[in-house]
């Protein structure tokens, strides 16, 4: 605290006595101190702006009658976008009078005031100041809070209290007067909200982060930049940036806002573009919301490098157009059928009502209660996790048209690869399967696989002598007779009218031994039976089966080895049944042929 002596006014001639009558007629009422433990001082007060910008307490006081100190009007000042200086006086009143237990203090809820210096008034006429603000190190407030906290102690009389206040941007003046307990529980239930409003952020912030971790989708990122940009911004303009993150460094809270404020607005519309899919749905206004990217870009381009009185009227009639340009985005997008949009717009309007009722009471259009004064808190917050449930509702979205198309993109493939008659793979399915395998094989040589090839012997003779349906009817028992035995891992294909093939991975030398057995079994001659008119025929069935295993045929030899096993047996298969030869001759040509 710093003294400053008494000073002693000059004997007042008659008119000054007038201009003091005159002047103290629309002077402010004093405020009364009564049983309340908190009362609103703003509308109280007198102002005076120090357009030369070099008053002291001492000329302010000299010339007081004929300073142009106007009354408050609303209940907070709201001196606009100043870098001057202004005075303000009060009268306080304690109608209880002097007890030792009964003392005040004065609370400036405004963070960012460069400077603002209280001067209390004392018994001998002199004064006593209190310097607080935001280029002062913050460890020299008595009270370790983001506000502007001044002791005013006890109040025994009704002279002027004086503050002479100074910022370098937006200078609006709410005061309040305290009694210390009532403070006290005030900042300990602001402080809870504020806590759960900032780890609602947090935790949207680390959610949404943790899901990009899994899905990759850039939408989720660029929710990230936004929700860590608009959380700083929330810290910066309460005070609380200056209060637990940047209090060595003074001054910064005047910067970070309006830098804050334009990359907040920048990377919200970069959310937008990807969140509603804009240049998809409405490449038309793509257009004009990239001059608005701009625009933001240029906002803190200024704020970094013009003065505070110009680059936040800027930012703040940026960050106007961009809510505006977000909003009709939105509704043009809706109209389109977006369900995304839904919650954008829901989110959006959250956001703004709240920030409306918080700037109403501000100006005093509304009263100030728990609704006005936690609204842009609610209301933000409710965004957050509006834009996360869209977020989250959107993936699913995605992910389920990405499974239908999945869905549809396998049902091709299966009907582009799948043998109609049989059910089993086609020849081009088989060759791509059969060229991977051999490629592994090549490359692994411990990995084994077997290989067979089956020829249903004389399925043209069938098809000449009993018609193509009979001639169906093998084909299709042949393909049920292969998958029985073969395993689940197996595959079995038709690459041909009467050409079968059966690829058997990651099967050792003793796995194919007992599976040819299992082959031999299971393949013996069988026959076909059919009504044809009043008569039941049958039709003998023969497979005649080549095959081979990469242990002891390399893997790029196989198909031929196995090929021409095929054949041998079939060839073996006619030399020793001449009767089958002659019953399922077509013609002159005979199956052997």
């Amino acid at each position: 605290m710093h003294y400053i002596p008494r000073l002693r006014l000059p004997a007042m001639l008659p008119v000054f006595l007038i201009l003091a009558l005159a002047a103290g007629s629309h002077a402010a009422e004093p405020l009364e101190l009564t049983g309340d433990a908190r009362y609103n001082l703003s509308s109280h007060v007198d102002i005076l702006r120090d357009d030369s910008g070099t008053m002291t307490l001492a000329d302010v006081r000299k010339k007081e009658n004929s300073l142009a100190f106007v009354p408050s009007s609303g209940a907070v000042p709201n001196l606009g976008i100043t870098s001057k200086p202004h005075w303000v006086r009060f009268r306080l009143d304690d109608v209880f009078g002097y007890h030792p237990d009964r003392s005040w203090l004065l609370e400036l809820d405004f963070p960012y005031a460069d400077s603002a210096e209280l001067f209390l008034p004392q018994e001998d006429g002199g004064y006593v100041s209190q310097l607080l603000g935001d280029r002062l190190p913050f460890d020299d407030r008595p009270w370790k809070q983001r506000n502007l906290i001044f002791e005013l102690g006890r109040v025994t009389h009704s002279g002027y209290y004086y503050m002479r206040v100074q910022a370098s941007g937006i200078l609006n003046l709410p005061m309040t007067i305290w009694a210390p307990r009532a403070l006290s529980a005030q900042l300990s239930k602001e402080n809870l909200v504020i806590g759960i409003y900032y780890g609602t952020l947090l935790a949207m912030l680390i959610y949404n982060a943790f899901m990009f971790s899994i899905f990759r989708d850039k939408s989720y990122i660029r929710y990230c930049e936004y929700l860590l940009l608009f959380l700083l911004l929330q810290i910066s303009v309460t005070g609380h940036g200056y209060q637990y993150l940047w209090s060595s460094f003074p001054g910064v809270g005047n910067l970070l806002p309006t830098v804050l404020l334009g990359a907040t607005a920048l990377t919200a519309i970069h959310f937008t573009e990807l969140f509603l899919e804009v240049p998809e749905r409405r490449p038309d206004v793509q257009k004009w919301l990239r001059g608005v990217f701009y625009l933001c870009g240029l906002s803190i381009l200024v704020a970094l490098l013009a003065p505070l009185s110009f680059s936040t009227p800027f930012a703040i009639i940026t960050g106007c157009i961009t809510a505006v340009a977000l909003l009709i985005t939105c509704v043009l997008v809706l109209r389109r059928g977006s369900r995304p949009a839904q919650f954008f717009f829901a989110a959006w309007l959250l956001l703004l009502t709240g920030a409306l009722l918080k700037g109403l009471s501000l100006i005093g259009l509304l009263p100030i209660n728990a609704l006005t004064a936690y609204a842009w808190q609610v209301g933000s917050g409710l965004e957050a996790l509006l834009l996360s449930l869209g977020l989250a509702d959107r993936i699913n979205i995605l992910r389920q048209e990405r499974l239908s198309a999945m869905q549809q993109a396998f049902e091709l493939d299966k009907v582009a690869h799948t043998d109609r008659l049989t059910g089993l793979h086609n020849r081009t399915y088989f060759e791509r399967e059969f060229h991977q395998h051999v490629s592994y094989a090549e490359k692994n040589q411990s990995s084994h696989f077997a290989f067979f090839l089956v020829d249903l012997v004389g399925l043209k003779a069938i098809n000449d002598n009993h018609g193509h349906a009979i001639g169906d009817q093998a084909v299709r028992m042949t393909a049920r007779l292969l998958t029985s035995f073969c395993r689940q891992s197996d595959i079995v294909a038709r690459i041909g009218g009467d050409e079968f093939a059966i690829i058997c991975p990651r099967m050792t030398t003793a796995d194919y031994e007992v599976f040819v057995n299992r082959v031999d079994e299971h393949t013996a001659d069988g026959r076909i039976k059919f009504q044809e008119g009043e008569e039941i025929k049958s039709v003998p069935i023969h497979l005649s089966i080549g095959h081979a295993h990469t242990s002891k045929v390399p893997a790029g030899e196989i198909f031929e080895f196995a090929d021409r096993d095929m054949y041998e047996k079939k060839k073996k298969f006619y030399e020793t049944n001449k009767r089958h030869r002659e019953v399922t001759s077509s013609g002159a040509q005979t199956v052997a042929d």
